[in-house]
């Protein structure tokens, strides 16, 4: 068994879902979290909850299903925190430099800076900087091209997401806070948005 803000897969397809007995007797289901009816709106859930990034860019799936059925009728709830909508890998202590990897550091403003390692300190600057909870290794996600683009997972990240986020930010009549009595929805974590339209960061801040 897995706790549930560690699941990584998110299940849409209720057949994926059923465990299935194998020829030996074993009972085998996919691991991941699955809503029944929630992608097929036969479900009434109206609140997302999560702690933790483990589900990746799938959260992401889960609250632009939610804001859709709720964008002009009703209440949604949402609290998501430490998301990870990114498509770099966070860091964490412990982690070993790889000299095949391409690491990227959190430059501040709202972007991520190629990281170049120092070879004269024996690793004592990268521990110092994943301890910082900037930097991030590419490890690929959600597959590339040839040429190095990220997949349709990644890019539907959009000028489309920073409207819904705006919504989510100013709509206190159809969206408010899970677990508290903030009026406005709690996300937090590292939104990627793979955005044609330049933002000033002034306007990506209210988004927190």
């Amino acid at each position: 068994m897995v706790k549930a803000n560690a699941l990584t897969n998110l299940i849409k397809d209720a057949a994926t879902a059923i465990p299935k007995t194998e020829a030996n007797g074993d009972l085998t289901a996919t691991p991941g979290l699955y809503l029944e009816g929630f992608f097929t709106g036969e479900s009434s859930i109206n609140t997302i909850s999560l702690d933790g990034g483990a589900l990746g860019y799938n959260s992401y799936d889960l609250l632009a299903t939610l804001y859709e059925r709720y964008k002009n009728s009703g209440k949604a709830y949402v609290t998501m925190k430490d998301v990870q909508w990114c498509p770099y890998t966070l860091l964490t202590e412990g982690d070993i430099y790889d000299s095949s990897a391409k690491y990227y550091i959190d430059n501040g403003h709202y972007g991520f800076t190629p990281y170049v390692y120092n070879t004269e300190d024996d690793g004592k600057k990268f521990n110092a900087d994943v301890l910082s909870g900037l930097l991030y290794r590419d490890d690929g996600f959600g597959g590339r091209t040839e040429d190095g683009q990220f997949s349709t997972s990644i890019t539907q990240i959009d000028d489309t997401t920073v409207a819904m986020l705006q919504k989510l930010n100013s709509d206190t009549v159809h969206f408010a806070d899970a677990n508290s009595s903030a009026i406005r929805p709690q996300i937090s974590g590292i939104i990627y948005i793979n955005n044609a339209t330049a933002l000033e960061e002034s306007e990506i801040a209210v988004l927190q």
